[in-house]
Order: C-alpha cells, then sequence, then structure tokens
C-alpha cells in the first residue's frame, strides 16, 4: 500500500462527457481511480516494467481517487457539510447526531429522526463538492480542424474544462504484484495529453498496512451496533459507489456483501434503502472503440450506507481486508472503497491517510 501525492505540472482535463457547450468536468475535488491507474500503467509500460495485458486481465495495481489537498494542507473530504440553499448558512452533522438518528430509525422501523437532518432536508444542499469548491479551473477554447480540407469545421467550437497546474491531490494506490516501489514518477494524466495536458510528478511513500489493518479493525468494532439481537454496521464511502445488476442497469450502492458464511445486506425503510448521498455521473472515452463510455450514475464519495450482518464474528476479518483494498473488482478502476464511519476526529481521517 502506499499514499500518493500528485502535483500537476500542466492544467489536466479530466472531462467526464462532452455535451453541445463543450466537455464538462468531472470533479475539482477528486482525480478518479481509474485515471489515475491509467496514468501510472502508462508510466510503467513506456518503462518496460508491466505486461499490460496481464495487468488489463488480473489487474493487480488498484488505485483510490485522490483527493484535492486544501491550504491547510490537508485532503479536502467533508461528507457530512451542508448548506441552506437560501441563506447559505453551513451546517456540519455530527457523526454522533447521525448514529443517533440511525438507531432511532432501526428502532422505530421510519425514516422521521433522519428528515430531522439537513441529510434529507429539501432546504439544504450538500456542501461538499459545490461550484467554486475544490482545485481551481479554467476554460480552453478549440476550434476543431478539417484534416482533409485544412480549414475550420463550421461551426464546430468546443471547449474543455481544465484543472490548473500547481493543484495538489493525495490518496491510496494498492499494489498486490509488486509492480511499484517508492518513487517520484512523470505521469501525463487526463484527456488531451498530446496537446500539452496534464503533465504531473507521482510521489509515492509506502504505508504501514499492519497498522491500518488494525486501526480498520478497531473502527469496525465501533462503527458496528446490535438492536433487536441483530447487528448493523455504517459504512462511508471513500471512493464513487456502483453496483452492476446486469450489463445495462447500474445500482448507486452496494446491495449486498457476502463472504463465507455471513452476509451484509443494505437496510430498507419504509420502502427505501438506508443510503445517504448524492449522485456522480460515471462517463468517459473509450481509446479501444473510439466512441464515448456509456453513461451512469454512482453513489458520491461521502455516501454513508448501513447494512445488517448476519454473522458478525465470521464477517469481521473478511471486512477488515474489503475496507482496506475494495469489495469487489471494480476497486482496480477507483470504486466501491468504504471506511466503517467512527466518531471523533476530522472526517479525512476515514480516507485513511491521517
Amino acid at each position: 500500500m502506499f499514499k500518493a501525492e500528485l502535483e500537476l505540472l500542466e492544467p489536466a482535463r479530466l472531462s467526464s462527457r462532452q455535451t453541445k457547450k463543450g466537455f464538462t468536468i468531472y470533479s475539482r475535488l477528486f482525480i478518479p481511480g481509474g485515471t489515475l491507474r491509467g496514468a501510472i500503467i502508462t508510466a510503467l509500460m513506456e518503462r518496460g516494467g508491466v505486461d499490460v495485458k496481464a495487468e488489463a486481465a488480473n489487474p493487480s495495481i488498484r488505485c483510490e481517487p485522490l483527493y484535492f489537498v486544501g491550504s491547510d494542507g490537508r485532503p479536502f473530504y467533508g461528507p457530512f457539510t451542508y448548506r441552506h440553499k437560501l441563506t447559505r448558512e453551513v451546517r456540519e452533522v455530527e457523526v454522533d447526531e447521525l448514529m443517533k438518528a440511525l438507531r432511532e430509525v432501526i428502532e422505530e422501523n421510519r425514516l422521521t429522526p433522519l428528515r430531522e437532518l439537513p441529510l434529507l432536508d429539501p432546504e439544504y444542499e450538500r456542501y461538499m463538492g459545490l461550484q467554486g469548491e475544490g482545485a481551481e479551473a479554467w476554460v480552453s477554447a478549440h476550434v476543431a480542424m478539417s484534416k482533409r480540407y485544412r480549414k475550420a469545421y463550421k461551426g464546430l467550437l468546443y471547449s474543455y474544462v481544465c484543472l490548473t497546474e500547481g493543484s495538489k491531490f493525495t490518496g491510496l494506490v494498492h499494489d498486490s504484484g509488486s509492480l511499484l516501489s517508492e518513487d517520484v514518477m512523470d505521469i501525463r494524466i487526463g484527456g488531451a495529453v498530446s496537446r500539452g495536458f496534464g503533465r504531473a510528478t507521482l510521489k509515492l511513500s509506502k504505508e504501514s498496512e499492519e497498522s491500518k489493518t488494525q486501526l480498520v479493525r478497531e473502527w469496525l468494532e465501533e462503527s458496528r451496533f446490535e438492536l433487536n439481537s441483530r447487528s448493523y454496521l455504517c459504512l462511508i464511502a471513500r471512493s464513487p459507489i456502483a453496483y452492476f445488476k446486469n450489463p445495462f442497469e447500474v445500482c448507486p450502492y452496494i446491495p449486498r456483501i457476502s463472504g463465507r458464511d455471513w452476509k451484509a445486506e443494505i437496510v430498507s425503510i419504509e420502502g427505501k434503502v438506508v443510503v445517504l448521498g448524492n449522485y456522480v455521473e460515471v462517463g468517459g472515452w473509450s481509446y479501444l472503440t473510439g466512441v464515448h463510455k456509456p453513461q451512469f450514475n454512482a453513489g458520491s464519495p461521502g455516501t454513508l450506507l448501513l447494512y445488517r450482518v448476519t454473522n458478525w464474528r465470521k464477517a469481521r476479518e473478511e471486512l477488515v481486508e474489503k475496507c482496506l483494498h475494495g469489495f469487489d473488482e471494480l476497486s482496480a478502476i477507483g470504486f466501491n472503497y468504504l471506511t466503517p464511519l467512527i466518531t471523533g476526529g476530522k472526517p479525512r481521517r476515514w480516507l485513511l491517510l491521517d
């Protein structure tokens, strides 16, 4: 496990989709794990240090999102910060307050306790990820040129939204194949790298997996609570969340987690699952087929999920491993990293970076 620290040396184009107005930016708060993984593998390939086909078939490098580092030198991550739409008053929901409301939801079998918090109040909006939050960005305008006629296409103006040079991001990278070492790598990240975008440095520092394993084990016990002889577990997303029911239907949360002789199922109250968060639109461009990838809505980082766990003793150790290294195969491209919800300290602790 490595701590990754990235600094942009040139503007980076991290776009989610193309519209009539141009390209829209994926996020100013984080660089997607799949984008980082592609940049790392490309850099290793140029060094001759990776079998690309083998890595594609059986991923050993798994990247979590890299979060924007604020002026205080810490990654920006505030999932329970809300702002009133009219008064602009910012309100922080305390974890103790939230945990109390979740217990009451289970005891009363109704969502009323949660509706009293800004999480479900329509007058409040989630503060994290709003326009202007995160890294600074600027718009780069372009004209599409015809290679055949050597002139501009009529009416084909387009624009890129770019993160500015000097922006810093940090997160975790996992390597089960010993392909990485402590190093400072020159990488190109995002789109349009052949046009001068996306040059960056990536510093990798070894992290103690043993200490993080013990930490997550303690957090799981703290996050779990029992009601009516049943075990419940609160998890919070440190990456986008997606579950493919089939190739054409995507769920923005993981409905069921299972292992050997245990399972964890998402709690449902009043016909609604207890999943608190926003959506983030995921898409992209396939260089293999030359077309846009299908777009879908994933659960955003900071999403809270409440599970009912069967056979907690057997589930605990497997959950430790999943919380550290990802919950399924989508974790290779930066999805489905969850941390036990705990009280005390700064929310960025849930990123496992402090």
